[in-house]
């Protein structure tokens, strides 16, 4: 049986201008670009052992979910467009939010 599509989600959104925080978020395309300020680019996150540990604490203290496959969403033309480093994620640029992939339709 597949699993139905969640209508809405939990990410950890990171903007460039204040705290990283939980949203529950309407599962769409449309709200997916307002949180980056344009097109979105799915990036995947690889993390070692350590980094998922330090994760896992981030994340519970932020109130979000537990992310087995985490991709990151970016600002496709972030680069292009000159967007200021994101703060919270170094590599990459303008406002940015993480999920779990399999969320995204």
């Amino acid at each position: 049986m597949a699993q139905k599509d969640k209508d809405f989600i939990t990410v950890l959104h990171a903007p460039v201008d204040g705290e990283a925080k939980a949203l529950n978020i309407k599962n769409t395309l449309k709200m997916m670009q307002t949180l980056v300020g344009g097109l979105i680019e799915p990036v995947p996150l690889r993390l070692s052992k350590a980094e998922w540990k330090a994760w896992s604490a981030t994340a519970k203290r932020l109130g979000v979910p537990h992310i087995k496959n985490p991709i990151l969403i970016v600002n496709e033309e972030g680069l292009l467009h000159q967007l200021p480093q994101n703060p919270h994620f170094p590599f990459c640029v303008g406002n940015v939010f993480l999920m779990e992939d399999k969320d995204l339709k």
